[in-house]
């Protein structure tokens, strides 16, 4: 078992439910403007004004160069940047390649490699393809390979993309172009991952630093760095726009600013300024990130031992009016363990789903005949976030004659206290890595330190264990589907609110579609507006 304070990296990253859809922090309130009703777009071709509407006044088309505004710190070297950033994401996606990539299905795909395992999956290898090669025009060799993933498993527990490749034993150079990476447990999903940008290869004798420095890019563009602020990107290979420019803000506004002058066709949105953004460009930006929140519910702590008293908490609570009530249209409500954007999203809700009250009040009084059950403990942080969601679910659990204690600490106490899995009803997020279920379903294992709540069941971890193994992608989801229908029946968990990507994009680019794990794809963009 890893040391437990190493799972709350991902607490760590989303503390607050901050920074994960915006790209400059900033606890995020309840956005007044335009309804949630809207729902999440999941390309950027909707929630843009209707045909034969005019375009915003004064925009400028900008041809046919995408122009996109990133705000916040900014590296360069995929081994330093944060899943939760998606303008960070965006950056790294656009300049560095993976060895693999997912399709629209979430099947893994070659990147600059093709790959191949052998039986029982404890053994990939990668084989360069003739066209990967840098901006220089030097092949890309197996030993950058080794370098790039290697500098990312040296982060250890600091980094979600170390943990997340915890299982790698070994990974060898066998020539030039191979690659092998063994495992210590099999594994079918080991492509799913390496294809996130936290993957990035880079020239192991030319490391990415800070924007400006000397740079050798392994991703489709030649990259330019045009000012301190700017950067150019001329496509090399692929599919897409002939040109990227991105541009580089301290901060979401400062982005925004610029998409409002006509200077972006794509930006950050801060939250405060919304409404604003929704009547000028439309919600086609807001798209579904990765960031979850849920209700953890411990079944080994009396009164939750009883299972009928979890299932009416799940059933009392309305995930809809809690997520607007809170968030806005800056969130969407949560129907499982894997978040929507993620292949095997559920299209419905999974487990005991509520609201229904009158249910919830029933399974209440047959398991507590003897009158209503001890209040229940919460264990929130003591963000403004944490403290509205306690008060709505409350007044939610309240109505099914469930009472709650919440208990709010500080954010060093509430991970220390959080870690003993000692507490009753929890509040507390999850980030990916990757757009693959296990990213969000491993943590279900009896083993997995990431199981804040102490659940186990062999079945549940034999199914894991089987789900991973899987060699058929297609059974592989439907899998990792029945192991999050069995462990939300027996709810250990609560899924609560999914963030969202807070951006805007201009009407004049069709086809910008930014993944749930904040990756970019930009080969099917066109200008039909221009």
């Amino acid at each position: 078992m890893r040391p437990l304070p190493r799972p709350l990296q991902i607490l760590t990253a989303l503390l607050l439910l901050a920074g994960a859809c915006s790209s400059d922090g900033g606890d995020l309130e309840r956005a007044e403007g335009p309804s949630s009703t809207a729902g999440p777009s999941t390309t950027a071709d909707e929630g843009r004004p209707a045909d034969g509407e005019e375009p915003t006044e004064g925009a400028d088309e900008g041809g046919d160069v995408l122009r996109l505004g990133l705000a916040g710190p900014m590296s360069l070297d995929p081994a330093a940047i944060s899943p939760a950033s998606v303008s960070s994401m965006i950056l790294v996606d656009l300049v560095h390649d993976t060895l693999t990539e997912v399709d629209g299905e979430g099947r893994p795909q070659p990147g600059l490699a093709s790959f191949d395992a052998n039986e029982d999956r404890t053994l990939w290898r990668f084989t360069l393809g003739e066209d990967a090669t840098f901006g220089d025009g030097t092949p890309i060799t197996a030993d950058d390979v080794v370098a790039s993933l290697d500098r990312v498993r040296s982060q250890g527990g600091a980094s979600l993309a170390a943990i997340a490749l915890e299982d790698v034993a070994a990974i060898t150079a066998v020539d030039p172009r191979t690659i092998d990476i063994g495992l210590a447990a099999p594994s079918a999903v080991l492509p799913e991952v390496l294809a996130s940008p936290l993957y990035g290869i880079v020239d192991r004798d030319l490391l990415p630093t800070a924007v400006g420095a000397p740079l050798n890019p392994s991703g489709a563009h030649d990259v330019e760095v045009t000012a301190p602020d700017r950067l150019v990107l001329e496509r090399r290979r692929g599919e897409g726009p002939d040109t990227i420019e991105l541009r580089l803000f301290p901060d979401d506004a400062a982005a925004y600013d610029a998409m409002s002058a006509g200077e972006l066709d794509w930006s950050p949105v801060p939250v405060d300024r919304l409404g604003d953004a929704g009547t000028e460009f439309g919600l086609g930006g807001l798209v579904p990130f990765h960031a979850t929140l849920l209700l953890g519910v411990n079944p080994n702590a009396e009164p939750l031992a009883r299972a009928p008293l979890r299932q009416a908490i799940s059933l009392a609570i309305d995930r809809a009016t809690l997520t607007e009530a809170v968030f806005g249209p800056t969130a969407q409500p949560l129907r499982g363990l894997v978040p929507a954007g993620v292949a095997g999203a559920a299209g419905e809700c999974v487990g005991f789903c509520g609201p229904d009250v009158e249910r919830a009040r029933q399974i209440v009084a047959q398991a507590f005949p003897e009158g209503p059950p001890p209040p229940v403990t919460l264990l929130t942080d003591d963000s403004a976030t944490h403290r509205a969601v306690a008060g709505v679910l409350s007044e939610q659990l309240g109505a099914a004659g469930v009472e709650l204690a919440p208990s709010s600490l500080d954010p060093t106490t509430y991970e220390a206290t959080l870690a003993t899995r000692q507490h009753q009803l929890f509040l507390y997020s999850t980030l990916g890595v990757g757009l693959t279920p296990a990213s969000h379903l491993l943590a279900w294992q009896s083993s997995s330190p990431d199981n804040l709540a102490a659940y186990g069941q062999g079945l549940v971890d034999a199914a894991i264990a089987a789900a991973r193994a899987e060699p058929d992608p297609a059974v592989r989801v439907a899998r990792w589907r029945e192991i999050e229908a069995a462990v939300l029946a027996d709810v250990p968990v609560v899924p609560l609110a999914q963030l969202r990507t807070v951006a805007v994009v201009r009407e004049q680019v069709r086809g910008l579609h930014v993944r749930a794990d904040g990756s970019i794809d930009v080969a099917g963009v066109t200008f039909p507006g221009s």
